[in-house]
């Protein structure tokens, strides 16, 4: 099975392009085209995350929305990320509710080729209780943080958030990781963390990417 990140087709640089990207979940060309992808190759992918367009709940903007797809290119579930991000620092400034409308739902997948698969993104990890709704109500096998962490955040907090839920769910946890410069490093531009990461159930982390 194939993770990938949160925003993982376009991390836009403005709220405009957030807006005029969004599609159709399912529906649009990045679904049909990972469809497409999972089915050619016999295997099932995880859409870290896009933008859902969402104009018939409210103009204007858009859900941040994780989906998954069976070997068969079969569309088998998504997920609108309940907790919206928004920091300013010195170093950064977002503000994800400027342009996102927080989901609503728990989102867990069966039969997947890890077991059952509960679905959050990024921010969602500094919030134990979702984790454990995931694990409990859901049965999840394993937990998916697919993100963008910020640098800042991420040196301080993403190792030890990543384990924690993974200890107090007793479960596998898997986060695939934005990394790097954005943007062309120009207005709008910002840089991710990285360190993509499975943990296994006791908290010790059995793989982990680069920066």
């Amino acid at each position: 099975m194939l993770f990938l990140p949160e925003c993982f087709s376009l991390m836009a640089t403005s709220s405009s392009m957030t807006i005029a990207e969004s599609e159709r979940v399912p529906g649009g060309e990045t679904v049909r085209q990972i469809s497409e992808m999972a089915r050619d190759n016999k295997i099932w992918i995880s859409g870290g995350s896009i933008h859902e367009r969402a104009d018939e709940v409210e103009e204007g903007k858009v859900w941040n929305t994780g989906f998954v797809v069976d070997d068969k290119g079969e569309f088998r579930g998504k997920y609108r990320k309940a907790h919206l991000f928004t920091i300013e620092t010195p170093a950064v400034t977002l503000g994800e509710t400027l342009t996102t409308l927080p989901g609503s739902s728990l989102t867990c997948i069966s039969g997947t080729p890890v077991g059952t698969l509960g679905l959050a993104i990024c921010y969602d990890l500094r919030f134990p209780y979702l984790s454990s709704s995931l694990r409990r109500l859901g049965s999840a096998d394993v937990i998916i943080y697919p993100s963008a962490f910020t640098v800042p955040t991420g040196l301080d907090h993403w190792s030890v958030l990543l384990r924690s839920r993974a200890v107090e769910n007793q479960c596998y946890v898997v986060a695939a990781a934005q990394a790097g410069r954005h943007g062309g490093g120009g207005e709008g531009g910002r840089t991710s963390y990285g360190h993509s990461m499975c943990v296994e159930p006791g908290g010790r982390v059995v793989a982990e990417g680069g920066g």
